[in-house]
């Protein structure tokens, strides 16, 4: 009977110290808003400058709106790795919180995370999957 009451009373004290605060939930970011809608805004032009149809936007991904802007990973090389954030994916499934969701993170460094990701990936898939062929 002890043990039952401090259980519950453990309870209750957790349950009365944790506050859910939803004030800011649905709270509006101008500035962020309209930062990330300008790539839309630059695609709605780029529509309406060209007449394209729906046909011609299949392969819209290819487009490069911005010339100074590059989304492929083409220009990266390993002198531009950076190897705290590839520990991260390497090592650690955290890293995801920590560098990949994290908007203080470089692209370079959410590209070194995804590598290290796909490097453990493999590695461990080839460990793992010889040790099972093997027995």
């Amino acid at each position: 009977m002890k043990k039952l009451f401090t259980f519950i009373m453990a309870l209750f004290l957790t349950a009365s110290a944790v506050q859910a605060n939803n004030a800011d939930l649905f709270q509006l970011d101008e500035q962020t808003l309209k930062v990330e809608m300008a790539e839309l805004d630059q695609l709605e032009e780029y529509v309406t400058e060209n007449n394209l149809q729906w046909e011609d936007l299949q392969d819209i991904d290819k487009v490069n709106f911005d010339s100074s802007v590059s989304l492929m990973a083409a220009d990266f090389s390993v002198d531009d790795m950076e190897w705290g954030s590839f520990a991260w994916g390497f090592c650690c499934p955290v890293g995801f919180f920590v560098v990949a969701l994290n908007d203080d993170k470089t692209q370079d460094e959410k590209l070194s995370f995804w590598i290290g990701t796909i490097t453990a990936t493999l590695i461990y898939s080839a460990i793992f999957g010889g040790w099972r062929l093997s027995l």
